[in-house]
């Protein structure tokens, strides 16, 4: 995980590249280490850590989910992470629950206000 400050390379592609080699080893299978670990471990400020975790979600190589972390993609292209499931199923819970207030309302606008 070294960094070479007097290489030509930038300290970010350096970065990159090493972690790119990582998740490619398997030594990085599930979720990556919180920005402030990653850039500790490098030795870097975090807004380069910031910069590399872009790159690699905009080659699809991880994915940030809000409030739980950057995950590494499957082969299937989706986070590694059983309790997305979970949270599908609590979206759709909440839909439902909204679709059935908006018929609830659709009603009550149709009847001028009236029950």
């Amino acid at each position: 995980m070294g960094i070479n400050r007097n290489s030509p390379v930038p300290i970010t592609d350096q970065v990159e590249a090493d972690l790119r080699r990582r998740i490619a080893a398997g030594e990085i299978t599930d979720r990556l280490p919180s920005l402030k670990a990653l850039a500790s471990d490098y030795g870097v400020a975090p807004m380069t850590v910031q910069a590399v975790i872009k790159d690699l979600q905009r080659d699809g190589v991880v994915a940030t989910v809000t409030g739980r972390g950057t995950f590494v993609r499957s082969a299937a292209g989706t986070p590694d992470d059983a309790s997305d499931s979970d949270e599908l199923v609590s979206l759709r819970r909440d839909m439902d629950e909204m679709r059935v207030r908006l018929d609830a309302l659709e009603r009550v606008v149709e009847t001028g206000g009236s029950s």
